[in-house]
């Protein structure tokens, strides 16, 4: 009887260590934003990001968008299934016929956009060593952190499916102190800078995340024209 219970008594502590190894290893992590307006510094909207981590990898980034009222307006759904900084995406804006979707493969990105039933799919070449796609940005920002730091520029090129191109950027790091990290994100070509303001990125920098965002935001408004915003996060 003593043997068969300490059979069972080792059965049951490798089932509830092997049941928590399987629980460790997947982690779901949440924080969120607010948006206000760069010209009158009127809220906009909400995004709020649900990360799915696998074995300590995130493999999934879930964002909803919502208005001043709480209402969902827009969607979106990263997966991470090579590089961290190019994760294929979809984007999908419920207040009209509106939808990106991004996918990378190993030399290629199809960029594909159905905007009022029109869909347009364009398949792009690409130098995959400096390609970013989305909220890969973020993890691009990792990868270059100790550059940044030093004061180094960074180009790459950034894959905009709502322009149906590749679009050269520069990383430039402005400022930094004791906590954070400055950095304007601009168009490479000077001829083309003119064209957006830059974007204001200020980083923390122990925990190397990213606290606000000052320029055009991934969504457009209800009529489908660009949005410039303060964007702060909160973790």
């Amino acid at each position: 009887m003593k043997i068969v219970l300490n059979t069972l008594s080792s059965s049951v502590v490798l089932f509830l260590l092997f049941s928590a190894q399987l629980t460790n290893s997947n982690e779901t992590k949440t924080y969120f934003g607010e948006a206000y307006s760069l010209e009158d510094n009127k809220f906009l909207y909400r995004e709020e990001h649900v990360l799915e981590y696998v074995d300590g990898s995130i493999a999934k980034r879930k964002v909803n968008y919502l208005d001043s009222t709480g209402g969902l307006i827009v969607t979106k759904e990263n997966k991470y299934l090579g590089l961290l900084h190019q994760p294929s995406y979809q984007l999908v804006d419920l207040r009209r016929a509106y939808e990106e979707q991004a996918v990378v493969g190993q030399e290629k990105i199809k960029l594909v956009l159905n905007e009022k039933g029109k869909k347009t799919i364009e398949q792009k070449s690409v130098d995959v060593s400096n390609l970013v796609v989305d909220a890969g940005f973020d993890h691009f920002i990792q990868l270059s952190w100790q550059d940044l730091i030093n004061g180094k520029t960074i180009e790459f090129n950034f894959a905009s499916v709502a322009r149906q191109t590749i679009v050269e950027f520069e990383l430039i790091p402005v400022q930094k102190d004791d906590d954070k990290l400055y950095l304007n994100m601009e168009l490479a070509s000077s001829w083309l800078a003119w064209l957006m303001p830059n974007i204001e990125l200020e980083y923390d920098i122990k925990t190397k995340k990213l606290l606000r965002y000052k320029g055009l935001s991934n969504i457009q408004d209800e009529n489908g024209d660009g949005l410039y915003v303060d964007l702060k996060f909160y973790y």
